[in-house]
């Protein structure tokens, strides 16, 4: 295969300069053909094409653990190269702590995607390939999160993520009652414990509602009083200052909810800050109870 056409898709090797990039190539190509004969137990050095893309994106994503530290380093490749699996391993082990904090800490709800998912990560610990795939996702993830974890993100980093993301939204659900959180949740989609919908966006934005009017969010309940008083107070707005009022009632709910780190405070922003469209658009048609609904049946 040509090297330049066949180069790993790669921000750091992306924003290396020409000469660097065709010294990183090579490099990585070496590496390949000899994970080339090892996962063919050197029965054979050729291994089919799509084989070759993916060891070489295996062995690019690897060697980039000890680049995102150090820097890029065009020599003592397989010495990279070990390291590199050495940093997947402990990454691997913090993920499964991850996994653990995540499961230990999941709203019972009886979401079938959500427990089925959390189910299923288990089985990554067990078949993810660090020597030859270590790229990859050995599991189809079904839940979905309030906001996904970047495209770019791949193998172990991608799981790390995605349960650092889960955690945070079990830790806001965990401080709104099961049985509130689930009248509320059946209210908008009645069938949500087999959909694949995310739990804590609705709760979220029910209890910024809530923090918007002065009240207390637990009740998860707005009124048509409560919701026409929003929709005076937004509608003469831009988007952007909708935007700074929403981020306001988000960070106060943190608080309300004694989530005081960066990380998580930032994740609920950017969510509060998705809202935005959908908010102008609720707005423009008069009717907001889509977004904010008054809660019956807890």
């Amino acid at each position: 295969m040509n090297e330049k056409e066949n180069a790993p898709c790669s921000a750091l090797i992306n924003r290396l300069t020409e000469g660097q990039q065709s010294a990183a190539l090579a490099g990585l190509w070496r590496l390949t053909a000899r994970r080339a004969a090892l996962y063919t137990m050197d029965d054979s050095a050729s291994v089919p094409e799509g084989v070759a893309r993916e060891l070489l994106a295996s062995v690019t994503y690897t060697v980039e653990q000890v680049w995102a530290g150090e820097g890029p380093c065009f020599t003592d490749w397989e010495e990279q190269l070990c390291r590199g699996q050495a940093i997947l391993t402990e990454k691997t082990e913090t993920a499964r702590q991850l996994w653990k904090t995540a499961c230990l800490t999941a709203p019972k709800l009886g979401h079938m995607a959500l427990e089925g998912t959390l189910k299923g990560i288990g089985g990554f610990f067990k078949d993810y390939d660090i020597r030859f795939f270590a790229h990859q996702i050995p599991y189809d993830i079904d839940y979905q999160l309030c906001l996904p974890v970047p495209e770019e993100e791949r193998g172990v980093d991608y799981i790390t993520g995605y349960l650092r993301r889960i955690i945070w939204e079990n830790r806001l659900l965990y401080g709104f009652s099961r049985e509130r959180t689930a009248a509320l949740l059946a209210g908008e989609t009645p069938a949500f414990r087999e959909l694949l919908v995310n739990c804590c966006e609705p709760v979220l934005v029910q209890g910024m509602g809530l923090t918007l009017c002065g009240r207390s969010p637990y009740s998860l309940s707005v009124t048509k009083a409560e919701r026409e008083n929003i929709a005076d107070r937004l509608l003469p707005l831009s988007a952007a200052e909708r935007g700074r009022i929403l981020g306001t009632a988000a960070m106060t709910l943190c608080d309300t909810l004694d989530i005081r780190e960066g990380e998580p405070r930032r994740y609920f922003l950017k969510t509060a800050f998705s809202l935005i469209p959908r908010l102008s658009a609720a707005l423009t048609a008069g009717d907001l109870q889509e977004i904010w609904p008054t809660v019956t049946g807890a």
